[in-house]
């Protein structure tokens, strides 16, 4: 599943808000009522696309 999120957060763009570290902190500011935006999501693989389902 971890390889499954960073390669997630990835497709997102490139630079350092595209990194696993900025994406949970965007995440927990959400959670905690810093802020009222949820961190963007990428599109959803196509079926039989994207990385297999597993544990990671």
């Amino acid at each position: 599943m971890y390889d499954r999120a960073k390669a997630a957060v990835e497709a997102l763009g490139d630079g350092k808000d595209a990194t696993m570290n900025a994406y949970i902190n965007a995440f927990l500011k959400w959670l905690v009522h810093d802020t009222d935006e949820l961190p963007p999501r990428p599109p959803k693989p196509e079926v039989g696309g994207g990385n297999p389902r597993g544990d990671g």
